[in-house]
């Protein structure tokens, strides 16, 4: 590699020109980047008046930067919460704030890419450091050290200051009522960096940083053990954001005391490189809205993915009375879908607005989903969305287990039997139902429940190309119901919807222990409640979307398309052919209703928890071998259970 051209550094005029030069010059050699900065470190020995040139302007800039400033804010979110935090960056993203030549992330944001790090990160720090220290006179390093040196004490002192601060706030409060009581590790890891600020101020020697290390596990550990608690008892994306800040604060502060306390000059200088690499990274970033939405979010996610794992318990059979229970409770709510599917068909004869149909549509489908809930039913596709969440759970507590893939495989073959008796109940009775309901309708009114045209529009609609697509739709919605569900689990959490309910004025009419019994009800269903309606709603207004946006919108649900054939077949004769493929698309709407919202449901509830399935291969392998050993399993729960943990009996109206 021949030795780069020094001389465009001599017409520079400020720092930021001769770090972008620098900056060009190892990004045009980023493969061998070390080795690129050795060669300008030894032409920059072999020129000294460049040399000395360059060193001045460093000296100069780094002597008037605002570098605490750099340290307390760059990668660290406002104190400002979630909402302003957003309009500011929304703001920001249409109207840039001007870059300023002296804060340490916009001259660094300026000449550097996000691409850049990978090559940074190549680079031995014995060679930065080399640069540092080829850069001026001793005279001007040391001069340079001291205002560095005390611009790290002020950042570390603000750092400290705002954590503890934080000891107080009602969020975190409502967490652990406990911080009011005792001195918290936020307080005492206040104390501790004082006391070394103010020894390091007098010049007096630095006291021993055993107990602020401490202090700062401590902290952390504090923090880790709030988010778990955001998670049980449920979070606001100001709580996340809140959380997210201190965490952010903590890992700065301790790289900014080890860089201030480090004995070895080359440790010192991987410190500086660890927290530019964070600044620079994080600066790159700090105007992303997707990242900034994305990285409040992780917890509230979480607390909404622990949320259905825990319903989503219910919704798995691993004994012969979880079995018939589920069975009972999908056929109930097969005989409540052949009445919604009846209605739906009544409502369009009406002949109504779109919207007033629509509505009409909407509102049968949420408040029956209600209802349904309201008796103890279980609706097949409900269960997707919850089980992807206990499934993620089990592989989040089993990551280090050899035993995760056989546990895994005994989940989904129970997840599988579960699904396919709630699918056998809710279509078996739900064809029984409307078939029973048009022979009564026939042999009262002396004509079939529907007409000819009725009956060719039914079957027409479970043609599998765009019935498919319908029933995929379909499966989008009933992932977000749960994730309505969830979030508004989470939401009854958070605001403590029980100890206010038990509490309201409104309700003493009940009675005490009424009052009580309802209040618990609600919030442990509220998540429910609004998820089934949502989800209704949902399925009524996605044909209208449609018919507003000209495009092919529409949705198949497994239940409903099962009732609607067997009310065409009851109204006509279909003859067995064109009833068993009508059967079969119905069964093919059923999978992909089931299989693509269990996809995503768990996709996003492994993303929340930060984790993911090992091995796909071993969990096929041991799929198989649970399979070849017991092949009924995936029909018939086996006499004992393959889960012993789960004991309880599955409550569908979850």
């Amino acid at each position: 590699m021949s030795q780069p051209d020094l001389t465009p550094f001599a017409g520079c005029a400020d720092f930021q020109s001769a770090l972008q030069l620098l900056v060009q010059h190892l990004r045009s050699n980023a493969e061998q980047a070390g080795e690129a900065l050795r060669d300008f470190l030894d032409a920059l020995q072999e020129q000294p008046e460049i040399n000395e040139h360059v060193a001045s302007l460093f000296h100069q800039w780094l002597q008037h930067s605002r570098l605490a400033t750099g340290f307390v804010q760059t990668g660290i979110y406002s104190r400002q919460d979630f909402g302003r935090e957003l309009r500011r960056r929304l703001y920001d993203r249409i109207n840039p704030p001007p870059r300023q030549p002296d804060v340490l992330e916009d001259v660094l944001q300026t000449v550097l890419r996000p691409s850049d790090l990978d090559w940074l990160n190549s680079i031995a720090p014995r060679l930065w450091l080399r640069l540092y220290e080829q850069l001026g006179s001793a005279q001007q390093r040391e001069a340079s050290q001291h205002y560095v040196r005390d611009q790290l004490l002020r950042a570390a002192e603000m750092l400290a200051l705002w954590v503890a601060g934080e000891d107080l706030n009602p969020d975190l409060i409502r967490l652990n009522p406990r911080l009011l009581e005792v001195d918290s590790a936020f307080l005492s890891l206040q104390r501790e960096v004082q006391n070394l600020v103010e020894a390091e101020r007098a010049g007096r020697e630095l006291p021993d940083t055993a107990q602020l290390d401490v202090m700062l596990d401590q902290s952390r550990e504090q923090v880790a053990y709030l988010r778990r608690l955001g998670n049980q008892s449920g979070a606001s994306l100001s709580t996340a954001h809140l959380l997210e800040r201190l965490g952010q604060s903590l890992d700065r502060l301790e790289g900014i005391l080890t860089m201030l306390t480090s004995e070895r000059s080359e440790r010192s200088a991987r410190a500086w490189l660890v927290q530019l690499g964070q600044i620079i990274n994080s600066g790159l970033e700090q105007r992303s809205i997707r990242e900034f939405v994305r990285n409040s979010a992780s917890m509230l996610s979480k607390s909404i993915s622990s949320s259905k794992s825990e319903h989503g318990e219910h919704y798995i059979t691993t004994t012969g009375q979880e079995y018939w229970h589920m069975l009972r409770s999908a056929a109930g709510a097969g005989v409540l879908i052949a009445l919604m599917a009846l209605l739906k068909i009544e409502i369009g004869r009406w002949q109504l607005a779109p919207f007033w149909s629509t509505l009409l549509i909407s509102l049968n489908y949420g408040i029956g989903f209600v209802i349904v809930h309201l008796l103890g039913f279980t609706i097949a596709t409900k269960q997707p969305a919850m089980t992807a969440a206990s499934i993620a759970e089990s592989v989040q507590q089993g990551q280090n287990s050899r035993n995760l893939p056989k546990h895994l495989a005994d989940l989904l073959i129970s997840v599988h039997r579960s699904q396919s008796v709630a699918v056998l109940g809710n279509v078996c009775l739900a064809m029984l139902v409307a078939a029973g309901v048009a022979w009564l309708y026939q042999r009262h009114a002396g004509q079939a429940l529907l007409t000819a045209d009725e009956v060719a529009y039914q079957l027409k609609a479970l043609k599998p190309v765009p019935a498919l697509w319908y029933a995929a739709i379909a499966a989008l919605w009933l992932f977000c119901a749960g994730i309505i569900s969830g979030y508004y689990d989470n939401r009854a959490d958070y605001v403590r919807l029980r100890e206010r309910l038990a509490v309201h004025p409104a309700l003493r009419w009940l009675g005490p222990a009424r009052q009580q019994r309802f209040a618990n009800y609600l919030h442990e269903h509220f998540g429910a409640l609004h998820g089934n309606f949502y989800f209704g709603v949902l399925l009524g207004v996605t044909p209208y979307i449609g018919h507003l946006l000209h495009l092919p919108l529409d949705i198949r649900h497994i239940a409903f398309s099962s009732a609607n054939l067997s009310y065409a077949a009851s109204s006509a004769e279909l003859g067995a052919k064109v009833f068993a493929l009508g059967l079969l698309y119905v069964l093919l709407i059923g999978m992909v209703n089931l299989w693509l919202s269990f996809f995503l449901a768990l996709r996003v509830a492994l993303r929340a928890r930060d984790t993911e399935i090992p091995s796909l291969g071993k969990l096929l392998q041991a799929l198989f071998r649970q399979l070849r050993a017991g092949p009924m399993a995936l029909l018939w729960p086996p006499a004992a259970p393959a889960d012993a943990q789960r004991k309880q009996p599955p409550d569908s109206g979850h």
